[in-house]
């Protein structure tokens, strides 16, 4: 565990002490603590229950800066591990929004009203923007074509559902 600390506050390019007997003493007692909290009271458990805190604490620059040692560590071991759980509920909790956004019904999109400066107006006239907005006969000749592009949607459409497009109000 003490090695474990020491190698992740160096390969962040922090200090990391050399263990002292009272630090090996300390961590010593907590994974007797960890280990007799857990049901099932398997030593293993508590060493990755250890580790893992360990391992999230570059992520928290709080604890960061204040578990350089093993007794620092296990000084506040009870504020770290609860900081570790509730970052672990915040995370679930927003994963769980994140699903519940990406499953939501979308609305549906009705079909897409042709413009004289739509996308699909330009391609078929073969010019840009800019070049139908300065000419008016250009303007002219991307309204008539917008207008057949959405007569032409109407009547696809209507004969999908059956109903006549003039008769039923339709352009």
């Amino acid at each position: 565990m003490i090695d474990a600390l020491a190698g992740m506050r160096s390969s962040l390019g922090l200090e990391a002490p050399l263990p002292t007997r009272r630090d090996r003493r300390a961590v010593g007692g907590l994974l007797e603590r960890v280990r007799s909290r857990n049901a099932d009271g398997e030593r293993t458990s508590a060493k990755d229950e250890v580790l893992r805190v360990i391992a999230w604490i570059p992520s928290n620059t709080f604890w960061l800066r204040r578990a350089m040692t093993g007794r620092a560590l296990v000084a506040n071991w009870p504020d770290i591990v609860n900081d570790y759980a509730v970052d672990l509920i915040d995370k679930q909790r927003a994963y769980e929004a994140q699903a519940a956004e990406r499953d939501k019904p979308r609305p549906e999109r009705g079909p897409h009203r042709h413009t004289w400066l739509c996308s699909h107006v330009l391609a078929e006239l073969g010019c840009t923007s800019e070049q139908v907005q300065a000419g008016e006969h250009l303007q002219e000749q991307a309204w008539q074509i917008a207008f057949r592009m959405n007569a032409g949607a109407q009547e696809r459409t209507s004969a999908n559902t059956g109903a006549h497009p003039v008769r039923e109000g339709g352009a």
